[in-house]
């Protein structure tokens, strides 16, 4: 066999190989999609309030106004 042959060989043999273990599972796409979907829900939370406007702080359990934006007990952001 020629330089060539062996060559193309290789490049037939070395593309199997990627294309048999080289992609994701898909349980494994779909966990990242859980996890990544989990990650904005907490960065994107909205709490809802009451007509009395009060806010409920997920550090300390203080009730501090909506309009001032942190717990006056532990000054954690609402």
């Amino acid at each position: 066999m020629d330089g060539v042959g062996l060559f193309l060989l290789l490049i037939f043999f070395g593309t199997l190989a990627l294309l048999s273990s080289g992609g994701r599972s898909r349980a494994d796409l779909i966990a990242r999609r859980h996890s990544d979907a989990r990650v904005e829900a907490t960065l994107y939370r909205t709490i809802r309030t009451d007509a009395t406007g009060m806010l409920m702080c997920r550090r300390c359990g203080a009730e501090s106004p909506e309009q001032s934006g942190s717990c006056r007990r532990c000054g954690a952001t609402l």
